[in-house]
């Protein structure tokens, strides 16, 4: 399924994307640092097995979400003009998407929360360590 998201959605290029086997902290962080831009994050991705998981296991859900990895998650970008088209080929494959902040001027990646921003850490995986 992922691979033809990312065939039928190629009609709409996507400025950056990477996957999230490293966790969400580090694979944002590099999309950052490689086009120089500020990302804006202002909701996590999380599905309800996930908080269910966290909860039983009394982990810290921020946590599993920004720095967990071994999973192969597509993270991108996508043009504001075409995001309307994106949900609608995601929804026709049945793929779930997660619209999680917005990328603007600036740099770091930035966590933002009401009205408070915070600067995300990145300690995903590092190789070469």
């Amino acid at each position: 399924m992922r691979f033809a998201f990312s065939r039928e959605s190629s009609v709409c290029p996507r400025p950056s994307s990477i996957d999230s086997s490293d966790g969400l902290s580090s694979c944002l962080q590099e999309l950052s640092d490689s086009s120089k831009k500020r990302f804006v994050i202002t909701k996590l991705p999380v599905r309800n097995d996930v908080k269910d998981f966290a909860k039983k296991n009394k982990l810290d859900l921020k946590y599993i979400i920004l720095n967990g990895g071994e999973e192969f998650e597509l993270v991108c970008t996508v043009a504001r003009e075409k995001i309307v088209k994106v949900r609608k080929i995601a929804k026709k494959l049945g793929i779930d998407l997660y619209e999680i902040g917005f990328v603007t001027c600036g740099k770091h990646v930035i966590f933002e929360n009401g009205h408070t921003q915070l600067r995300m850490t990145d300690v995903g995986w590092l190789h070469f360590q």
